[in-house]
């Protein structure tokens, strides 16, 4: 019994202590803070509030928008949202929670959020519902980032994708996932550089802004510290600005490459950290430019790396059947798919999260444009991927085609070379017979000038007669029998009688 709820109780846990390790440090630098500008501006003491904004602030965090007064916080501290994730995660891993962690503590999550939600100063925004769904979705993502890679779940979704899909394929969805990741991070890294970029072009404006507050230095301290909440946000409405979209604030002011003015803004001294018009049409045609440039680089990196889609691999291998070929880039061609796709909807969900509100009339939206936004961060995507893919395909193709022109050069030569052997050969052959004919030419007439010089009449002055021959042959033979019988012959084959 006590080992069956043992996992329950170590999420409770898990809960409690993520809420505790969040809430206190942020609890402490507000009642810093409201401490300090009372002692500075000489007003009453604020340090009250110091609880109740600390709940406001947490639910913030999780997507809770607040008002007060008439003055509206409906947009999410990002920056706050993103260490709260990682202190749930950090936090499941200390405890070791399981799966059965996991339900035990998401039902503590909850109850801590309605204990937030009661003895407010300000009011939410949202119905008691939709916080505890905004909250179950801040600690399900922390909890199940922590939870879920050692889960036997995840162990049988592994097995289930190694059963019934192809290496090739899961090899491709796994590098379009990175490639799509790497891509945002390379572009909200961007942003950041250009919300920085803003903060040393326009910290005089700023200077002139927290001076005509009348607010001092250590003030001025903490409000900065505090306005780093929002820093992603920020990050994310200078990507936007930058890639060719646009961000605003209410109907008061859009802010552009063409155009832009803090005019009429409220006196907040972030406000005043927003650009002007670029004029340089040159420095808008590149920035408009960056993330074809950035998508280019990233895929001629996803087509030459040796653990993605070498492609050069391909353009080498002349062993490959036609079905192979196509299918090397097939594959590559998936995975791009696959990386503009994700990153089409993470840009929506991102600018989505970003924008919010910061009163009812002209302040009631705040942000990016979603639609023009994720176009202006998509559209150069997926023009530059598919044009490293397209000159990949069209330099493996040129490769093949001088590889064949090539070889077939080659085929050729030696073609030609071995016709020129066989004619050479035959030619040899030929006048081979040729002189072995005119040899025998040669030697004919030569045996038959012999003969002719034989049978002339000053070596042989009478030709023997045929009964001479025969007489001759005759008495050779009868020599020959050597039986010493007497003959009628002389020897010299002339007759006795």
């Amino acid at each position: 019994m006590r080992k069956s709820i043992t996992p329950y109780l170590r999420g409770v846990a898990v809960s409690v202590v993520a809420m505790l390790l969040f809430t206190v440090p942020v609890g402490l630098m507000l009642s810093l803070a409201l401490l300090v500008i009372t002692m500075e501006e000489g007003a009453a003491s604020l340090t009250g509030f110091s609880v109740p904004l600390t709940k406001a602030m947490t639910l913030a965090a999780q997507g809770v928008g607040f008002h007060a007064n008439g003055v509206v916080m409906g947009v999410t501290p990002l920056l706050l949202t993103i260490l709260l994730i990682v202190l749930i995660r950090a936090v499941a891993l200390k405890f070791k929670a399981t799966m059965r962690s996991y339900a035990g503590g998401l039902v503590a999550w909850l109850l801590l959020d309605l204990v937030m939600t009661a003895g407010l100063s300000v009011t939410v925004n949202d119905s008691w519902w939709l916080v505890l769904v905004k909250g179950a979705v801040v600690f399900s993502i922390g909890c199940l980032w922590a939870v879920w890679p050692g889960s036997s779940a995840c162990r049988r979704v592994q097995s289930y994708i190694h059963e019934h899909v192809s290496l090739p394929v899961h090899h491709a969805v796994v590098s379009g996932l990175v490639v799509g990741v790497a891509l945002l991070g390379i572009y909200l890294a961007i942003g950041l550089v250009t919300v920085i970029v803003w903060t040393i072009m326009n910290h005089d404006a700023m200077g002139t802004m927290f001076t005509l507050l009348q607010v001092r230095t250590w003030s001025r301290f903490f409000i900065c510290i505090m306005s780093l909440a929002w820093l992603p946000n920020l990050a994310i409405w200078a990507m936007a600005w930058l890639f060719g979209a646009s961000f605003s604030i209410g109907s008061i002011a859009t802010f552009t490459l063409w155009n832009g003015s803090a005019t009429g803004l409220p006196a907040l001294p972030v406000f005043a950290l927003f650009p002007q018009a670029v004029e340089s049409s040159g420095l808008r045609t590149f920035y408009v430019l960056i993330p074809c440039i950035v998508s280019v680089l990233v895929g001629i990196v996803a087509l030459t790396y040796r653990r993605a889609f070498p492609m050069w691999r391909v353009a080498r291998n002349t062993a490959q059947s036609l079905q192979q070929r196509l299918l090397a880039f097939a594959y590559p061609a998936g995975a791009l798919c696959i990386a503009v796709v994700l990153v089409s909807l993470a840009a929506s969900i991102i600018f989505v999260l970003a924008d919010g509100s910061l009163g009812t009339h002209r302040l009631r939206t705040v942000g990016a444009p979603v639609a023009q936004s994720t176009q202006a961060l998509a559209k150069p995507t997926a023009i530059g991927l598919f044009a490293v893919w397209m000159v990949a395909l069209v330099a493996v193709a040129l490769a093949y085609a001088i590889r064949g022109a090539a070889s077939r050069h080659h085929s050729e030569q030696v073609s030609e070379s071995v016709h020129e052997d066989h004619a050479s050969e035959r030619d040899a052959s030929k006048d081979h017979d040729e002189q072995k004919s005119s040899a025998k030419v040669r030697t004919a007439q030569s045996s038959g000038a012999l003969h002719v010089n034989s049978e002339s009449p000053n070596d042989t002055p009478h030709a023997p007669s045929a009964s001479h021959r025969v007489v001759r042959s005759a008495s050779h033979a009868k020599e020959n029998q050597n039986d010493h019988e007497p003959t009628t012959t002389t020897g010299f084959g002339i007759g006795i009688s």
